[in-house]
């Protein structure tokens, strides 16, 4: 028994906000608590009751006073009668966009529908607290304990990463007439990825840019920032509708081309992003420069650290720059242009190492000698 004039325990706020989040999608005249929804949704919901409604009876906060007077025989097919019913009317107070995306996990997996609710519809915060936390993390972690803090670090990539891809494979990503699936398998060796490695676009022709998040997050971002495309629904219509610090806004898949070749104009990296909390799959298509890009960065600092189980943010085209050296004048434009510092110059012509190219297709563009062209290399290409 706790001493008399002892300190009130604290409650959870992570459990009290996950319930207010939750409770916001439920009519006042339900409760959560009985339903034995998973998750632990009824626990943070619960949670939240107690906390906002102390003078309550537990009973009426499980089922709420209405309903007290009738437990008793046939208890557990009225639970049923009335999870259904709370589902139904959770759903029916969504907006359609929101609907559809819950729907790529479902009730048994609130938890992520709730993650991709926020990183889609916050995107800029979200980057604001990883990206910081990840660069803390290589800075004041010795190299010998780093090992020892793998799951630490392997917590973005595991969850979140993309593929590099050129022009040409993007603009065919942007034209697309009609939806795509490809096979589970084929689909991990393109994405070579345990997780979020599924490619599905649905309603291609649905794409909406917005903010990019990686250059909110710097003090002088590159300009334009309005350069990220999400692609394919539901993720479109809902950054189109939620995404509102991001200004999104709609495109035509002329328009798309035109921004994509726009931003390759000025050395810009096209990365095909894939999220776990977002149905395991791709969703969007980022243009973003190597000063500001996050995933370079993150896969910058990964894979500066000896792991034994080498850790990526980004997987390779499927293509390789290679150098005429007939044609290089060695005027080293090519290396301060590359994104992955892939080339360098060896005497009197460029040099690509071919453990760093990401086969971007920014260096083979910007030569002035054409003396730069992509072959097929490391990885399978998004075409």
């Amino acid at each position: 028994m706790a001493s008399v004039g002892a300190a009130a325990p604290q409650p959870d706020r992570q459990a009290l906000a996950a319930g207010r989040l939750l409770r916001h999608f439920v009519p006042a005249n339900l409760r959560l608590r009985r339903l034995s929804l998973p998750c632990g949704i009824s626990k943070m919901v619960a949670r939240f009751d107690a906390h906002a409604h102390p003078g309550k009876k537990e009973e009426e906060l499980r089922i709420g006073p209405s309903m007290v007077a009738h437990r008793g025989k046939g208890t557990e097919r009225k639970d049923d009668v009335i999870r259904d019913f709370v589902k139904a009317k959770i759903e029916g107070s969504m907006k359609e966009s929101t609907r559809n995306l819950f729907r790529l996990q479902g009730w048994s997996h609130v938890g992520q529908f709730l993650h991709g609710y926020y990183y889609l519809s916050h995107l800029d915060r979200y980057v604001k607290i990883l990206l910081p936390g990840l660069r803390a993390l290589d800075k004041y972690v010795p190299p010998s304990r780093k090992e020892a803090l793998r799951p630490l670090f392997a917590f973005i990539p595991d969850r979140y990463h993309g593929k590099v891809v050129p022009l040409e494979d993007a603009r065919k990503i942007l034209t697309l007439e009609r939806d795509v699936t490809v096979p589970a398998e084929t689909s991990k060796k393109v994405i070579p990825f345990e997780i979020a490695n599924r490619i599905t676009i649905r309603n291609p022709d649905s794409i909406v840019v917005m903010d990019c998040a990686c250059r909110k997050e710097k003090k002088n971002p590159c300009n334009p920032v309005n350069v990220c495309m999400v692609i394919g629904e539901p993720y479109a219509t809902f950054a189109l509708e939620h995404a509102k610090t991001l200004n999104p806004r709609r495109l035509d898949q002329r328009q798309a081309v035109e921004l994509l070749e726009a931003c390759h104009k000025k050395g810009h990296v096209h990365n095909a992003y894939f999220k776990d909390a977002l149905g395991d799959q791709f969703y969007a298509l980022c243009n973003c420069c190597k000063c500001c890009c996050a995933g370079i960065e993150v896969d910058r600092v990964l894979r500066s650290i000896a792991f034994q189980n080498p850790l990526k943010e980004l997987a390779p085209s499927g293509y390789l720059a290679c150098v005429d050296e007939a044609r290089c004048r060695a005027c080293g434009v090519c290396v301060t242009g590359c994104p992955f510092g892939a080339v360098s110059l060896e005497g009197e012509a460029a040099v690509v190492d071919p453990d760093l190219c990401m086969g971007c297709g920014v260096c083979p563009d910007a030569c002035p000698e054409g003396a730069i062209a992509l072959n097929r290399g490391r990885g399978i290409p998004l075409d």
